[in-house]
């Protein structure tokens, strides 16, 4: 593929050769229609989790080759969507990011329902896109996280109580965040290496993980989140529940070969 002035393309340890577009995003940043717009006019589509997380790495790569410490990524907008869903009466949280599941296809949807939610109840947060469980793309999702190891149970776990703070520093070359079940789920593979790269860029505190617990989603019904990083130093937040489909909260960037997701 040739690289024009729009395209960026970077090699990522444990990753391989992406390439992706150029950031955008107003001075309040793009909500999720806008970023997934952003990327379809250039012919891409919107990053995942995992290679927002990658594309970090390589800034931290190329920043630490030419001796600059400006590393700074702020609020990464995703196609990674968090499916919360009760199975069995046991609470669960799925992620997947296909390049034409919930988030690529659903966004604008979700924009009208949390804009319509936010009027109708006043509430500035958890206005959300929900589904039934057998709507014919929740349930493909589903199937396709399960596949890829990346459902994890809510039920019964210290700390899993809608945030907690891990560790970015490795011992022994492994971290609190990079081996959680939380994050593998949404970052898989490159998640340690994600954790190290923040560390040694001055990302000195605990990360914060952000997400729905369980007595705040219903029983019949799926909450569909977007899946935020976000790295403002000296901390990283990942939210996976508070972020709204409409909200003006971070900048879009597209990817051109996107990657299948690797546990």
């Amino acid at each position: 593929m040739a690289i024009d002035d729009d395209l960026h393309k970077m090699t990522v340890p444990v990753y391989g050769d992406l390439v992706y577009t150029s950031e955008g995003g107003t001075d309040w940043g793009y909500s999720l229609p806008q970023a997934v717009e952003f990327a379809k006019r250039r012919g891409a589509v919107l990053q995942s989790a995992r290679e927002a997380a990658a594309h970090t790495i390589g800034n931290a790569n190329e920043e630490a080759a030419r001796n600059i410490s400006s590393f700074l990524d702020g609020n990464q907008l995703t196609r990674t969507v968090a499916l919360y869903f009760w199975d069995d009466w046991k609470p669960f949280v799925a992620f997947d990011d296909d390049v034409k599941g919930i988030i690529v296809k659903m966004a604008k949807e979700g924009a009208e329902q949390a804009a319509r939610c936010k009027m109708e109840a006043r509430k500035k947060y958890d206005c959300s896109l929900l589904f039934a469980p057998e709507d014919a793309d929740v349930v493909a999702s589903i199937a396709r996280a399960r596949e890829s190891g990346r459902v994890v149970s809510l039920e019964g776990t210290d700390g899993y109580n809608g945030w907690y703070m891990l560790p970015l520093h490795a011992t022994f070359r492994k971290s609190p965040f990079g081996k959680d079940s939380l994050v593998q789920a949404m970052l898989g593979d490159i998640s340690e290496t994600y954790a190290q790269a923040l560390y040694s860029h001055g990302f000195k505190r605990d990360a914060m993980i952000h997400f729905l617990g369980p007595w705040k989603f219903q029983g019949n019904v799926v909450d569909a989140r977007p899946v935020v990083l976000q790295a403002y130093k000296p901390s990283l937040d990942v939210h996976a529940s508070l972020l709204d489909f409409s909200s003006a909260s971070g900048v879009a960037r597209g990817v051109y070969n996107p990657s299948a997701f690797k546990k």
